[in-house]
């Protein structure tokens, strides 16, 4: 529960709790500088944050607790909009309007509709999250938050097929310092026919001995492995093997795991080969290659 002082610009965070006898406590938790706060839906579709506007009239989202995540505003791409925004006088006040859109208003005559509903619509993206809640320390499954939310922000919070979750995996393995193999990618798509799983299956074929294929590819740099793994690694391993356990039970999940093996495996190779050995015989086409010796190397 947020409280706002604008004479002493102040916002005062407390935490409420609901005692045995049915008894509301507020505890009082921190104070932060700003002009104006309220409640919105913007991070995550079921728990609410708290948007400030502080002294310097710049926004800021406060999530996973008391964890600050600044907002830069977009407008829209109107000719005029950059002259706008710098004519514009600077936010005094914010007005929540529903769920994620805030009414910011500049003056009695200027005001801004912004819409922050900025939450994942993926729902595996969103268990995997939800996942990581659990298993890791708040600090850290904030940082990983706000690495996937920066990633999807670049891509325009595009909610096309995948998306979401490949920047939730980038996010995820450059938190655990982990880098999958890496090859030349090339710009001809008779090329890129080479490392499709198709031309591996079929190379032997007979019917396609007499056609033209595509070159031969160059081999795949090397997976590299920290050594030590990440310490919080093995949590997030067991915790994803067990989620993707769970949708393999469900018929209507089973995209979802396909999409979701590749990612087990190259968590596992670390520190646990043998589960990317059993999810690579469920999902065969889940690595580019299945991992040897010779293509695993340890990065101190």
């Amino acid at each position: 529960m947020a409280i706002s002082l604008p004479k002493s610009k102040k916002i005062l965070v407390y935490s409420l709790s609901q005692q045995e006898d049915r008894c509301k406590v507020a505890k009082y938790i921190s104070d932060i500088p700003g002009l104006s706060a309220i409640s919105v839906r913007a991070t995550r579709a079921t728990i609410w944050d708290l948007l400030v506007l502080k002294l310097d009239h710049s926004l800021s989202l406060y999530t996973h607790g008391l964890m600050e995540l600044p907002i830069d505003l977009i407008g829209s791409e109107l000719p005029s909009h950059s002259t706008w925004m710098q004519a514009r006088p600077p936010l005094k006040r914010l007005r929540n309007v529903r769920r994620g859109t805030v009414i910011a208003a500049s003056s009695h005559v200027f005001s801004s509709r912004i819409t922050l509903d900025i939450f994942p619509q993926d729902q595996l993206t969103i268990q995997c999250l939800q996942v990581l809640a659990l298993t890791l320390p708040a600090d850290m499954a904030f940082s990983i938050h706000c690495s996937f939310l920066r990633r999807w922000s670049s891509r325009g919070w595009s909610t096309a097929a995948d998306a979401e979750f490949e920047c939730f995996s980038a996010a995820l393995l450059e938190h655990l310092q982990l880098n999958g193999p890496s090859r030349e990618e090339s710009a001809d798509a008779f090329v890129k026919l080479a490392f499709s799983p198709s031309h591996r299956r079929l190379r032997e074929d007979p019917a396609l001995r007499n056609l033209r294929k595509p070159p031969p590819t160059a081999p795949t740099k090397p997976f590299a492995i920290p050594n030590p793994p990440h310490p919080l690694l093995a949590p997030v391993l067991f915790g994803f093997h067990v989620l993707c356990e769970s949708l393999r039970l469900l018929v209507h999940r089973h995209r979802d795991v396909l999409r979701f093996a590749p990612l087990l495996c190259q968590l596992a190779l670390g520190i646990r080969p043998e589960w990317a050995d059993y999810w690579l015989r469920l999902v065969p086409d889940a690595m580019a290659e299945w991992p040897t010796p010779e293509n695993l190397r340890a990065s101190m």
